[in-house]
């Protein structure tokens, strides 16, 4: 069973966690990622995410399990970003990703956008198959990287 959940704001430091990993794994792709001197990956709008009325952080999960973390920005009314999604690598496959990105996507009603480096070659893959289950997408890849869009109203 999928399930996507708020995160409050007491479970902020085991996101922040889980959310850490995600970018130590991004950064053999994304080389704009920066660390602190600790080893620790830097991210200036993860507090935004606990304080904004239009971001969401999300846990994401499997069978009660939490499966990954997502991110989703509002940039306009109906207008959505997935900013950060991952799902860890225990429950990559079995469309997993697919399902819990689309309940992601069922969550709101409107457009979104989202994108990766070219570089991450299983992401690429992995958004371009998600897509193809939407009507009225399109996508364009500039400076390394690939941006989708879903136009559903």
């Amino acid at each position: 069973m999928y399930d996507i959940r708020i995160v409050s704001l007491r479970d902020k430091r085991e996101y922040r966690e889980y959310f850490n990993s995600y970018l130590v794994e991004l950064s053999q792709y994304d080389k704009s990622i920066e660390f602190d001197e600790k080893g620790t990956p830097k991210y200036k709008y993860f507090d935004y995410y606990f304080k904004d009325d239009d971001r969401y952080p999300y846990w994401l999960y499997l069978n009660n399990e939490i499966a990954g973390i997502a991110m989703i920005r509002e940039l306009e009314k109906e207008e959505y970003e997935i900013a950060e999604f991952c799902v860890l690598e225990e429950y990559r496959g079995n469309n997993n990703a697919i399902s819990l990105a689309s309940l992601l996507l069922d969550n709101f009603s409107g457009n979104f956008i989202f994108s990766t480096d070219l570089a991450n070659v299983r992401a690429v893959k992995f958004w371009d198959k998600f897509v193809s289950k939407y009507k009225n997408t399109n996508y364009y890849d500039k400076d390394g990287r690939r941006e989708w869009s879903i136009k559903r109203k």
